[in-house]
């Protein structure tokens, strides 16, 4: 059990945790190394690149008071080692925008999974279990269901 108010234990040593409920100093070097190592940033879809320390402190501001976000920690150092969360639709779901109306996907029933683990934890099952994790608790705050897109790169498999 982890002394971090609300967070999940995914894995031994790992635990998923909402950004609202904890945040060191070291988040925004943690986030600048990680999302400037090109085996983790090629399979995210558009962080900016190279990785600074404003774009770290805008995209922790901004993940500071969501619900469906969380940062992946080592539960020892409490140190950033990957994230995942489940956001509204976007610009970069245009295009499958005939199929979801055909399919009749309301626009405010579709969210896009989308994640990134640091290189070392890759191979561990380590998204696996963080997803289920964070699927679940999308049930719970949408329990009539909802459509998750997730992009996905064949380099990531």
């Amino acid at each position: 059990m982890s002394v971090l108010k609300d967070s999940v234990e995914i894995n031994e040593g790992l635990v998923l945790v909402l950004p609202k409920n904890f945040a060191q100093d070291s988040d925004s070097s943690d986030l600048i190394q990680h999302l400037n190592d090109i085996k983790v940033v090629r399979n995210i879809i558009s962080p900016p690149f190279p990785y600074t320390k404003g774009d770290a402190d805008f995209w922790l501001n901004h993940v500071a008071s969501l619900n469906d976000f969380w940062f992946i920690r080592d539960s020892k150092s409490l140190k950033i080692v990957g994230a995942v969360g489940i956001h509204p639709t976007t610009s970069l779901e245009e295009a499958l925008e005939p199929f979801l109306k055909a399919e009749g996907l309301k626009e405010k029933e579709r969210f896009v999974l989308g994640y990134w683990l640091a290189d070392e934890y890759k191979g561990k099952g380590v998204m696996t279990k963080a997803v289920q994790s964070v699927l679940k608790e999308c049930r719970k705050d949408h329990p009539k269901g909802v459509t998750i897109l997730c992009h996905f790169f064949l380099s990531n498999v």
